[in-house]
């Protein structure tokens, strides 16, 4: 009896582990997808009306995440009845108005 309750424990404990690293894992691709869609449900001040596109910002260096977005904007084309404009700031300094930012790490890079 006690070999098959540390079995069940075992094996839903690696499950558990498995489903954990799983979801510690996100490529350039999910996260694109997941910017998009969030951004399009958010509801912004009337504000938005007064700019001609919709910025999105990257901060950082991972030119592999930028250009999946960027990729998947072209596909979406709107969000807010406004065109998709993804801008790289790989410098805080360089930064400029934008309604959604993603802040990337060296570590993102896939």
């Amino acid at each position: 009896m006690n070999r098959i309750i540390s079995f069940i424990l075992f094996t839903s404990l690696a499950f558990q582990f498995s489903v954990v690293n799983a979801q510690e894992e996100m490529d350039n691709a999910t996260r694109s997808l997941f910017i998009l869609d969030i951004a399009k449900y958010i509801e912004y001040d009337d504000e938005i009306q007064l700019h001609s596109d919709f910025k999105i910002g990257v901060m950082g260096r991972n030119t592999d995440f930028y250009w999946e977005l960027y990729e998947m904007a072209k596909t979406r084309k709107f969000i807010q009845d406004k065109p998709i404009k993804v801008l790289m700031y790989p410098e805080l300094d360089n930064i400029e108005n934008a309604k959604s930012f993603m802040l990337t790490t060296a570590k993102d890079s896939k």
